[in-house]
């Protein structure tokens, strides 16, 4: 009986698209983690400001990086 599922060489237990994707998830919650990270340091650094403007920066950032999640899903294979 042979699996018609290509396997990829390094990894003999995944399919190569599996494994792409497990890379792909891996990177993105890389990349939320130090976004996360960069948005914790500017509020502290932005803290000095009136707390009005705290909130309009930190709302704006909140949907950059929805904006940038939502479209890094959509080029998944």
């Amino acid at each position: 009986m042979v699996n018609p599922m290509p396997r990829s060489s390094s990894h003999p237990f995944l399919p190569t698209g599996s494994r792409l994707l497990a890379q792909r998830c891996q990177d993105l919650h890389h990349r939320s983690r130090v976004n996360l990270h960069r948005s914790t340091l500017a509020h502290r650094r932005v803290k000095c400001l009136p707390q009005r403007n705290t909130q309009l920066y930190l709302r704006n950032l909140l949907a950059q990086f929805r904006h940038s999640f939502v479209n890094s899903l959509r080029t998944l294979p």
